[in-house]
């Protein structure tokens, strides 16, 4: 499954109510960018693209909790059903694919 535009945004609403703060404008700005270079693109969707860019930051409804937002968000999109979503949570800290190198190990 995977959330409509109107059902992220109420997500992210829902989220901001629960612990306000500059991040949801932040990720209203990650869709909106996404979106933009979709359409550039030519071979993404667009509207997906949106989605994903406004939720990447959900787990941050739980509070401040730094890096573990990326584990809550992951888990509270699994529970949702948004495999998908709950991947770009999880994986939208890390973006060099080797933990490792992240965490300081080579």
């Amino acid at each position: 499954m995977f959330p409509n535009r109107e059902i992220a945004e109420k997500e992210l609403e829902l989220a901001g109510e629960l612990n306000p703060g500059p991040w949801t404008e932040h990720s209203i700005n990650v869709g909106l960018a996404a979106q933009i270079i979709a359409e550039k693109c030519g071979n993404l969707n667009p509207e997906k693209a949106y989605v994903l860019g406004i939720l990447h930051d959900i787990g941050r409804r739980c509070g401040i909790v730094a890096r573990r937002h990326a584990i809550e968000g992951y888990k509270f999109m699994l529970k949702k059903g948004w495999d998908e979503v709950a991947r770009i949570c999880l994986t939208h800290s890390f973006p060099v694919p080797d933990f490792n190198k992240e965490i300081g190990k080579n």
